[in-house]
Order: structure tokens, then sequence, then C-alpha cells
């Protein structure tokens, strides 16, 4: 499923089939369980599989208890378990899981199904990367032999095990499941002789010098999205222009700091009705922010003495990213540049960047609008040399690859 087309929300449709088909049986203390291997798609799960509480209570006649095993949080007794693959990546760590594990099923319960976030790793990764993977599922089948276990990616290898299900973009469109999507075609650089690694993509820090050393390639997406980008509805309350919520993807911190430099660089010396505009970047110094930071740059921007915020977003940025988050919703933050990190519901992205001769469409989807409560993200108007204020609720991509092609 491409990114955004709601991977989590299919896993737990999945557990809520489980327990209608009779797989799981919550009265004998059966089990759900996701893996996954980062913080931030831990996160995501973890609020995501609540939205099967209403069905679980319908039929278990009790709430549904969600649990995470991950760090210092290594409790297995909800009904659905949401493990970290980092926390039994070790065989004391897997063995200590799967001992905790086996005492909650007590005798009568079972792990009636495993979900897998992002099983393509278990077909990329090498070596011990790869068997990490591999024995955090076995651990669990050995409890239980007969689990159900499905996997999602958004770009499977084709080395996964089992029948390989598809469902494209455009199902999702037509469905209704995610706004259109425009793609923006920009001419990139030349990438043939970078180094690949043995996962597939281009080594970092050959891609990194790659990217800072030809700033044109920034200004070239920004040119795009100066000519078709979507504008918002309203102005800012210096009277100007602005555009919608605009996320960029940087290969590395320093490529995402430049990313976010050329931005406010273009737009100030840009013409037109987005051009020579007062921008501000938040999170300048490796993207901390602070409360402070945040409502001085907010404040300024109300009263009219900047015309934007730009945000830039690091794993150091943790305690400010909900409000920073709030502000970019709330249209007051007009673009933000990070490197991998979990991000909602922007309008607009450029995503320049782990473009690997083995996944090159992993980033260019990241960019999903929540559907509004009116309705607006449903609507799909053919595209016109306008487009952007015939469709201001749908989704723009700026694909930016040289070598690949579309698949």
């Amino acid at each position: 499923m491409p990114v955004g087309g709601g991977k989590t929300r299919t896993m737990v449709a999945g557990f809520a089939a489980a327990i209608e088909l009779g797989w799981m049986n919550p009265k004998a203390g059966d089990k759900l369980i996701i893996l996954n291997h980062t913080d931030q798609i831990h996160g995501q799960n973890l609020k995501v599989a609540g939205l099967l509480s209403g069905y679980f209570k319908k039929q278990a006649g009790r709430p549904l208890k969600i649990s995470e095993y991950k760090a210092d949080k290594r409790d297995v007794s909800g009904d659905v378990i949401v493990v970290s693959i980092p926390s039994i990546s070790e065989t004391t760590k897997r063995e200590a899981f799967q001992e905790s594990l086996k005492l909650a099923l007590g005798e009568e319960g079972k792990v009636a199904m495993v979900a897998v976030d992002e099983v393509h790793h278990l077909g990329l990764g090498q070596g011990k990367s790869r068997e990490t993977w591999a024995m955090a599922i076995q651990s669990i089948r050995d409890l239980s032999p007969q689990l159900f276990q499905v996997g999602f990616t958004a770009t499977p290898t084709g080395k996964e095990a089992g029948r390989l299900f598809t469902v494209r973009e455009r199902e999702l469109m037509q469905a209704g499941v995610t706004p259109r999507t425009y793609l923006v075609k920009v001419d990139g650089i030349d990438l043939s002789q970078l180094k690949v690694t043995s996962s597939g993509e281009f080594e970092g820090k050959s891609l990194q010098s790659t990217l800072l050393g030809h700033p044109e390639r920034n200004a070239r997406i920004y040119a795009a999205l100066n000519e078709r980008g979507m504008r918002a509805e309203t102005s800012s309350p210096s009277g100007r222009m602005k555009l919608e919520s605009v996320l960029g993807f940087g290969q590395d911190l320093r490529h995402a700091e430049a990313l976010a430099d050329d931005y406010v660089g273009y737009f100030k010396k840009e013409k037109g009705d987005l051009g020579g505009r007062r921008l501000l970047i938040l999170g300048k110094n490796r993207g901390k922010i602070t409360a402070t930071d945040l409502q001085v740059a907010l404040t300024q921007y109300r009263e009219g003495k900047i015309d934007g915020i730009v945000a830039l977003v690091s794993g150091i940025t943790q305690g400010q990213k909900d409000p920073v988050l709030q502000a970019v919703a709330q249209g007051e933050i007009e673009a933000v540049f990070t490197v991998d990190a979990w991000w909602k519901a922007p309008i607009s992205t450029c995503s320049p960047i782990r473009l690997g001769p083995v996944r090159p469409f992993q980033d260019i989807r990241r960019a999903r609008n929540e559907v509004a409560s009116t309705g607006g993200a449903r609507t799909r108007p053919a595209p016109t040399e306008n487009y952007s204020k015939t469709c201001p609720r749908s989704c723009l991509t700026w694909w930016t690859a040289t070598m690949a092609r579309p698949r």
C-alpha cells in the first residue's frame, strides 16, 4: 500500500476480522501483535490501534487494552501489543520477551495474529539486521505455531514470504480514501555514479555531498512550487499570499537545513504573489525549538511583523513537535523540513531524497491531508492551469527523480 494509504488502519481492520472469524478469542486470553522498528511508527501504531476499541468492547464485553513492549515499557498484558523490534534484537532480550508473553498467554491463550510493519526489511536486510526481523517473528511463532502473519509495506522487494497483495494509489484515490495527488516533475541531478549499499539505497555520505553541492536543484523545486503550489484560502496577518502547508524531507539534517535556508532565500528574492516575503526559520540550531522560541515566532507572525514561518524539525524537537504540528494545522507555520520523522497533514511535499534503485518512490507519497469535515478533500476537479485554486484541499507532490521512472 502507498505511504499514507492507511496501512495501520488496515492492520486494525484485520484484527477485527480475526475476532469476527473466531481466530482471536478475547475470553481465552488471545492476543494480537504489531511489530515495528522506529519510534515514529511505534507511536503511530499505538494510537491507531485504539480504533479497534469500539468493536472489541462490543464483541468481548469489556474495554480493549493496548500495551507496548519498548525500552523500559515492557508490558505484554494488552489484547493488542505493539512491539518495538530493537527492544528484542538480542538473544537475551528476545528470550525475556518470549517468556513474558508465554506467562501472559497462560494455558488457554495464543497469539492469533501478527502484523509486521515495513515488512520489506525481511527482504532488504542483510546479515544481523535481517536475522533480527526473522527471529522476532519466530520467537512469537514458537509460542503460537498457527498464528496468522500479515506484513505491510509501501515498497515491496519481491523477496517477502507468502503472497503479495497490492493496493495502488489510484485505487485509493478513486475510492475516496486519499485525496487526489498531483505529481510535478522537476529536473534533478545525475545520481548514476553514486555508490549503492547492500540494502539497495544510495550510500549516505556520497548522496549527502552530491545534494549539498547542487543548491540549484532546490531552486528548481521551489520554482515549481511557486508556479503550481496551492495557495492558502486566507492571507497571512501581514496581508501576504501564502502556500498551504509544505513538507520537505532531507537526506540528513544538514540537507534538511539547506532545504529550509534555500526555501527562505528563494521566496525572499522571487517576484510574484509569493515573492519578496519575510520568512523566519524556527529550529535553525539543528532543529532545537523551545516553547519560548515557538511563542515568539507565532507572536511575530500574528502581529504581521513577518510573513511566514518555516520550521526545521529533528529528533531533538521532541518536546515541541505537537505544538509545531498544531501551528501547521492552523496555517501559522507554512513549511516544515525534516529528515525521516513521521509528520501529519501536509498539503504539499518535496522529496528529493532516498531515491535508491530498489525503492525510489517510498517518500514521495508522504503528503496526505486529513479529510476536512466539509468533505473538501474528496473533491477532485480536473487539473487546470491554476488547479491550486480549484482544488485547494488536494495533495501535491514534487517528484525530483532523474534515474527512476514510475513502476
